[in-house]
């Protein structure tokens, strides 16, 4: 992972949403979701529980920013 793959789990998290940390990153919301099933696969878990729409970390999530 790199400092941007950071950036964008961070923001994943406080947004709690892919849509708005997609539109605060300034890219689409399909390239973040790729890019989140990229991570998860690269680690072999969920980093994040999904409760509705919502994005909570998991335990195996970063718990502060960089």
């Amino acid at each position: 992972m790199n400092i941007k793959d950071y950036e964008y789990i961070v923001e994943i998290a406080a947004c709690k949403s892919l849509t708005e940390a997609a539109n605060r990153l300034c890219i689409t919301q399909s390239a973040l979701t790729k890019f989140l099933q990229r991570v998860e696969a690269e680690v072999g878990t969920p980093l994040f529980r999904r409760i509705g729409k919502r994005f909570v970390l998991t335990p195996v999530g970063p718990t502060s920013p960089l």
